[in-house]
């Protein structure tokens, strides 16, 4: 099997674990997560986004989002009962959101590592003016504020067993 970027399950990957990106909406992670994959450092990015779009009208429908987790959570358990090591695609800039990732990897005994994406907010605001369907900007500056205060120490208390950093810009502004 080769690998893949989709939120079909496909048991890739050889260290078995959940990595979780944290970052506001325009943060990059789809696209730092996009050149990861392309380049083989990744297996098994599993996007909130992408799953929307497969149950709503496309990856800004909100209404779907219960529906769109639920899927995403089945196919990472199974990814993650084959062995493979699964990354969320999603904001998960709140502690209800990191709980629904943290009860799936404790569920199939698995570290879960976290990744905090920062980004300045007006890099953030810029990325996400040129969408298709912007993110609301309210949303936007919530959740950037979320991930400004956020600490690697708040994360362990969580149950992250493993916290990192990355502070870019992708060239994309």
């Amino acid at each position: 099997m080769g690998r893949h970027r989709s939120t079909a399950p496909q048991p890739i990957g050889t260290s078995n674990g959940l990595t979780v990106m944290i970052g506001a909406p325009g943060a990059g992670k789809t696209y730092f997560l996009t050149r990861e994959f392309e380049a083989g450092r990744i297996d098994n990015v599993l996007s909130l986004d992408a799953a929307r779009g497969e149950f709503g009208v496309g990856p800004h429908d909100q209404s779907v989002t219960a529906q769109a987790v639920a899927y995403v959570v089945e196919q990472a358990g199974i990814l993650l009962a084959a062995g493979a090591d699964v990354t969320i695609d999603a904001t998960s800039t709140t502690v209800s959101d990191r709980r629904t990732w943290l009860a799936l990897a404790r569920s199939h005994c698995v570290p879960a590592r976290a990744v905090i994406v920062r980004t300045p907010l007006t890099v953030a605001l810029s990325r996400n003016s040129r969408r298709p369907h912007p993110v609301p900007s309210t949303f936007l500056r919530e959740c950037h504020r979320r991930v400004a205060n956020l600490t690697t120490g708040a994360l362990l208390a969580e149950g992250f067993a493993a916290v990192s950093e990355l502070d870019i810009h992708l060239g994309r502004e």
